[in-house]
Parts: C-alpha cells; sequence; structure tokens
C-alpha cells in the first residue's frame, strides 16, 4: 500500500477499484510483522484496538497544552509496543459512574511492553451508582493487562462516592490487575498513589500495590522497583510497596526476584473484622522471593485486625517450603496505632502449622534487617511466634555500603548497581 499525507492524516489507498480506505494511523495494517505505526497525539488518541491487533509508537509525545482525558485510550487487548518512546504531561480526569467492571488507565487494558509514560496525572471519581461487588481496575500505564519493560511517573488519586456499594478496587502505580501466565519485568514506577474510600463502614476490598494492585497466575515479577508515597484512606485487603495480592496457582517456580521499593506507605483504616495485611514488597503472598529489599516506612492507623510486614503482610502456606524469602533485606520502620500484629519480614502466616511437631510454615535465608530501627521483636498471630534468629541484623552504615553488600548480598552485578552510601539500584533503567 501507498500512504500519502492529508491534513491531519494519512490515506491508504488499496488496489480496489474506486475505494479509498481511510486510515487513523500513519501507517501499517494492524499485524505482528506490519502493526499501526503512532506518530502523532492525533494517531495515538484515535486508537480503538481489537484483539490480534498491533501498535508501535515511533515518536515521543507530548501531551503539553492538549486538553484533559476523560476517557481511557481503548486498546482492548491489542498489542503497543512503546518501542522505547515516551508519553508525557498528560492530565486524566475519570468520572465513573456505572455498574458494569472497568478497567481505567492511560489504555484501559492490553498487552503493553517498552514505553515510558512521564508526569501523568491521573484522578479517577467513582459515583453512587456502583454496586457491590463490582471490580474496578486503575493503573497509571493500564487498568488492566501485561506489562513488560515499561516505566511511569505521576500521580494516580481513585476516590469513591460514599453511597456506592462495596466494590473490588486494585489499584497499581502501573497496572492495576494483571493474569493468565503473564510476566511484570523490568518496570519502574514513581508513582504517588492515594486511594479514598468515604464510607467508614463501606469496608471495599482493595488490593494496591506501587507497581501493580493485583496480580493472579503470573509466574514472574522481576527487576521491577517502586519509589514513591502510598495513602490508603478506609478499605480492607491488601496494600504492598510492589504488588497488593498475588497468587500463583501452579505454585511451583513462581518468584518475585531483583526487586525493591522505596517511600512511605500510610494507612488509616475501616473498622471491619476482615484482616488487612501491609508489607514493603507485597500485601498478600505465599510466592518467593529472593534478592529483594524494601525501605518503606508504613505507619497504619487501625482499630481492626491488621499483619504488617517489612517485606510481606502475609504468607499463605500449604506445604513447608511456600512462603521461602531468600537474600533479602527490610530497612525502614513499622509503626501501627493503636495495636496490631507487626513484623520485621512477614506480618503474619496461616496456616501457623500442620502438626504439632513441625516447624512454622515459614523460611528465611541470609536475610538482613536495619538493626539501627525499632521493631517488635516478635510479631504474634495466632500464637504463633515468627523466628526473626533466622535473619541477620545489620546497622545502616553497612546496609548502604558498598563493600558490605558486595560481600553479604550475593546479588548478581549484571542487574544490580552497587555505589558508597546508597542502597543498590538497577544497573540498567528499568
Amino acid at each position: 500500500m501507498r500512504y500519502k499525507e492529508t491534513d491531519t492524516h494519512y490515506l491508504s489507498e488499496a488496489f480496489t477499484v474506486g475505494v479509498v480506505e481511510i486510515s487513523n494511523y500513519y501507517s501499517g495494517t494492524g499485524t505482528e510483522s506490519n502493526p499501526y505505526i503512532i506518530k502523532t497525539y492525533e494517531h495515538l488518541t484515535a486508537i480503538n484496538g481489537e484483539t490480534g491487533q498491533y501498535f508501535r509508537l515511533d515518536n515521543d509525545i507530548s501531551f503539553a497544552e492538549k486538553p484533559a482525558l476523560t476517557a481511557p485510550i481503548n486498546l482492548n487487548v491489542a498489542n503497543f509496543d512503546g518501542n522505547g518512546k515516551t508519553i508525557s504531561n498528560v492530565e486524566l480526569n475519570i468520572l465513573y459512574n456505572r455498574t458494569d467492571n472497568v478497567s481505567l488507565g492511560f489504555f484501559n487494558y492490553g498487552y503493553i511492553e517498552h514505553l515510558t509514560v512521564l508526569n501523568l496525572g491521573f484522578t479517577v471519581t467513582l459515583g453512587d451508582e456502583l454496586i457491590n461487588n463490582q471490580r474496578v481496575n486503575s493503573g497509571l500505564i493500564a487498568g488492566m493487562g501485561s506489562i513488560q519493560d515499561c516505566f511511569a511517573s505521576g500521580s494516580l488519586t481513585v476516590s469513591k462516592d460514599e453511597e456506592a456499594g462495596k466494590i473490588l478496587l486494585y489499584v497499581g502505580g502501573i497496572v492495576g490487575y494483571t493474569y493468565s501466565g503473564t510476566e511484570i519485568t523490568d518496570c519502574g514506577s514513581e508513582v504517588d498513589i492515594i486511594v479514598e474510600t468515604a464510607d467508614a463502614t463501606s469496608g471495599d476490598a482493595i488490593s494496591v500495590g506501587g507497581v501493580v494492585g493485583r496480580v493472579e497466575d503470573a509466574p514472574l515479577i522481576a527487576r521491577s522497583y517502586y519509589s514513591g508515597d502510598i495513602s490508603v484512606t478506609g478499605g480492607r485487603g491488601q496494600i504492598g510497596g510492589i504488588f497488593g495480592y498475588y497468587i500463583y496457582y501452579e505454585q511451583d517456580g513462581a518468584t518475585i526476584r531483583d526487586c525493591y521499593s522505596v517511600g512511605t506507605i500510610e494507612a488509616d483504616l475501616h473498622e471491619t473484622t476482615t484482616p488487612t495485611y501491609i508489607g514493603g514488597i507485597g500485601g498478600q503472598t505465599r510466592i518467593k522471593m529472593a534478592n529483594c529489599y524494601s525501605d518503606m516506612d508504613i505507619d497504619v492507623n487501625s482499630g481492626s485486625a491488621v499483619c504488617v510486614g517489612g517485606l510481606y503482610g502475609y504468607g499463605n502456606a500449604t506445604s513447608s517450603t511456600d512462603t521461602i524469602i531468600q537474600k533479602s533485606f527490610y530497612s525502614g520502620v513499622i509503626t501501627v496505632t493503636p495495636s496490631g500484629t507487626m513484623n520485621v519480614f512477614v506480618g503474619c502466616i496461616l496456616p501457623p502449622k500442620l502438626s504439632a511437631t513441625q516447624n512454622n510454615l515459614f523460611e528465611l535465608t541470609d536475610c538482613y534487617f536495619n538493626s539501627d530501627a525499632s521493631y517488635q521483636e516478635n510479631g504474634i498471630y495466632e500464637s504463633i511466634v515468627i523466628d526473626t534468629t533466622q535473619a541477620t541484623g545489620a546497622d545502616y552504615t553497612s546496609l548502604i555500603s558498598e563493600t558490605w553488600q558486595r560481600a553479604n548480598l550475593g546479588w548478581s552485578e549484571d542487574i544490580w548497581f552497587f555505589e558508597d552510601g546508597s542502597y543498590p539500584t538497577f544497573r540498567r533503567s528499568a
């Protein structure tokens, strides 16, 4: 096909007598080998994708001086290759007041890779028509989907009308919800997140994470980080620096590896008999962890059951090898008011034991904590004490020492960059 420029788009001249097909995109047919090419603001905002279609971004695009968006771009399960380019300066304000499940973000949902989104201000207002058990997925790049090699910065604020029903709310700095065997790798989130549910008795079920809110059936989260502040008012569920909730149904081999989080988590929770789980890396999971750290300061005000851990809030366990943490450390400070269960590594674990003679279903190997910080020595939940003697205290000076890091952590220098006076970061940008 040949493409020729008009005032606002390109025309695709089909080799059919008397027919001229109009394309919203620069070129391409939407296949994997010949994707639709996106070069301008007009091309990008015109996307209305379908399953099996492919798009590729060929230019950096700024939304500066453009009107605010009031709805996501409809990728609709299509594939979007950011091609290492950047979308910037976006204002996205969405009022949603319907009763169907929805995915809200710069894109609604799809398969997204190699994309940077900078300085996106995203506000979601959920109206009073929402009903009980309705699901809302919200993330800066996408509400739902598969995300690899993506970076996002900006802010995400989600608030809900006090008259609405008790909803399922999944919020992530990059993506709200991901599932079905996808991997989250090489991602960075510098997104400040605010989640507010208005009714003090509503008890919305929430999963909030700095990178992803809720993960189901994904075998791997790797080489990803969060840097920012998370604030949650109301709700019950899971909150974490990388993810809120993460379950992999096949279990064997699932791992969160080579990840870190820095910043703060503040939670002012509703009173409810259902516990909330909060951790510097993840809220609730039974996934194995290796080569990770968190420097998240966690401050919780809760009149209800709450479990807080420096790495995981809650560790599910069904066998003696379910909750394993290797070569990882926590260096922040945990505060729970007026009371709650907290621990340097995992807030609480269930079931506590399979038999009277079996050890806790929890294993720490080569893990460290900041010995200069003040912690509750043992986190107790249903009379089970998590043995912190499985880990070693290291003072702050050691934790930020390049010499100490190289000698004790055993992390790959192909992935991690060590510099004296700071915590490790990734050698290559996420």
